[in-house]
């Protein structure tokens, strides 16, 4: 089954980005959302585009609770020559992507279509850096980047 990322897709995604930051210390993390972490959205998701690579979450969230990981360094995806990238990752609560890609002139919004366990996409000319934000219908979300060479 395929499915196109539309308009709204991204107004659902607002629902994901509504939960205000939590510092640390300040109180305990909300019920059941908590107990998510590290399970779904995952640590790790898998980005192909020339070869697979491993790509962790920089940050997960959800109401009531925050966590970056303030990695040093981004995981490098080489793109593939018809510059078209996969992500391998298990499809469950509704879940809704926002993808964008950066070059060094702009930020673009790109569109996928979702086939089976994956979601392929192709990233444009020149394309350095890829933010992924996987969210489900429950507000919890995990942002993936990885840096990109030609």
């Amino acid at each position: 089954m395929a499915l196109t990322l539309t308009f709204a897709s991204l107004l659902a995604l607002a629902a994901c980005t509504g939960s205000e930051p939590v510092e640390s210390g300040d109180r305990e993390p909300q019920g059941d959302c908590v107990a998510m972490l590290g399970e779904y959205p995952p640590d790790t998701i898998v980005m192909e585009g020339a070869q697979p690579v491993d790509v962790p979450f920089t940050s997960w969230s959800c109401p009531g609770y925050d966590s970056d990981t303030f990695a040093e360094q981004l995981p490098t995806l080489t793109s593939a020559p018809t510059g078209e990238v996969t992500i391998e990752v298990e499809f469950r609560d509704d879940p809704v992507f926002e993808i964008r890609a950066q070059t060094k002139s702009e930020e673009i919004s790109l569109d996928g279509e979702i086939e089976g366990e994956s979601l392929t996409f192709r990233l444009p000319v020149a394309t350095e850096h890829l933010w992924v934000r996987l969210c489900t219908s429950d507000g919890r979300c995990a942002n993936y980047e990885a840096d990109v060479e030609p």
